[in-house]
């Protein structure tokens, strides 16, 4: 199933890896991440700052509070935008290649999948977390699981990627690997 543009991306493969499904991004957009919150803060902070700057007395304080609060925005903005990735669905991982980051998803990590439609056209982001026991040695339980959101943005075919991860997520390999990290976190 690999074509010309996949090939570019087969340094990231294992050698007994293989693509089942795969999506380019066919233009540059850009998805903000955390919603509401992130718009909150990013109109709070710099709205704030650029306010300190056309109102300052001409002190230092209130140029370096003001550009403060400009820089606290602007640092809410870079960490909420998401740009549009490339997508790898092989039959061990999910690969989320970005312009300056890799991610992958094992199988055995995913802790849930679902599909978000958008509310134009038949575009849809799959959803997934991705979970981790993590031990800590002062608590009375001593474990506790620690999810992180994973999103593939604007897919057509949605329902069908979800479907796939699912289909792989309940593989025989899958299950052993998870019992095998389970075993070893006890």
């Amino acid at each position: 199933m690999a074509n010309s543009i996949d090939e570019v991306y087969e340094r990231f493969l294992d050698d007994d890896e293989h693509i089942l499904w795969s999506k380019e991004p066919d233009r540059i957009r850009l998805h903000l991440d955390g919603g509401c919150i992130s718009v909150v803060m990013i109109i709070a902070f710099s709205g704030y700052g650029i306010f300190s700057l056309i109102t300052a007395h001409n002190t230092a304080v209130d140029w370096v509070m003001g550009g403060l609060f400009v820089l606290i925005g602007l640092m809410f903005l870079l960490v909420s935008v998401k740009r549009t990735a490339a997508y790898y669905v092989t039959d061990k991982r999910v690969l989320i290649l970005g312009s300056l980051s890799v991610k992958e998803l094992k199988y055995y990590d995913i802790a849930y999948v679902n599909v978000e439609k958008q509310k134009k056209g038949s575009l849809g982001n799959v959803v997934m977390l991705k979970s981790k026991l993590v031990r800590n040695g002062h608590s009375r339980t001593r474990n506790s699981t620690v999810y992180t959101g994973y999103t593939l943005f604007d897919l057509e075919d949605a329902e069908r990627v979800k479907e796939l991860i699912l289909q792989q997520k309940d593989m025989p390999r899958a299950y052993a690997k998870a019992e095998e990290i389970e075993q070893y976190q006890r």
